[in-house]
């Protein structure tokens, strides 16, 4: 069973091996205390087991908001001690680039960003699979002039809530160079939690 509680949105996802059976995201007022258990539960009941056939957690590590990351690694460590089961953590980051990971051709640059305020995002560069900038949070014409100082030539793509904010700033710089993720793609993923802990 995948978390992530890292930004504005929820999301929970239950995986049985590589079988996507569960997998939702609530985009809602509420706060993340009032909703994630109660989103457990409703994924528990669709998936008709108990969290007791659950075999492990995933959750994002960060970065993001606090309240938020606190939330939803309290819950996964409070169900792990309960359960005698096992958590897996990983990046916000690598989760964002698991939505979108393939969707274009090879050589693409993907880049999850966060809006991290003040004209500052929390990002990380992928390419061919692999990070070849860590997590790491920086204005955004940095971040700019690091994707310029990369080898590659092909597609730029960018992923996440750090999107908007600075859609126009991105798009001049980078021209017909870019492209940018469908909106659903922007938010955290159950299944693509539980996909980047596994790796």
């Amino acid at each position: 069973l995948g978390i992530d509680a890292s930004a504005k949105t929820a999301s929970v996802g239950i995986m049985d091996n590589e079988r996507m059976i569960v997998n939702f995201t609530l985009n809602h007022k509420r706060t993340h205390s009032e909703k994630l258990l109660e989103m457990i539960d409703m994924a528990l009941n669709i998936a008709k087991c108990d969290i007791s056939d659950i075999d492990a957690f995933a959750v994002c590590k960060g970065p993001g908001s606090f309240t938020g990351l606190r939330i939803g690694l309290s819950t996964v460590k409070g169900l792990c001690h309960a359960l005698n089961k096992p958590c897996f953590l990983t990046s916000t980051l690598s989760m964002l680039y698991e939505n979108v990971k393939g969707a274009f051709d090879d050589g693409a640059l993907y880049v999850p960003v966060m809006d991290a305020r003040r004209n500052e995002v929390y990002t990380a560069i992928f390419k061919d699979g692999e990070k070849i900038l860590p997590d790491s949070a920086m204005p955004i014409f940095e971040l700019m002039e690091i994707i310029d100082k990369t080898d590659a030539d092909g597609k730029v793509v960018f992923v996440g809530d750090g999107v908007s904010p600075n859609l126009d700033i991105i798009k001049d710089h980078f021209k017909d160079r870019v492209a940018f993720a469908d909106e659903c793609h922007n938010y955290g993923s159950g299944y693509s939690v539980i996909t980047s802990a596994l790796k």
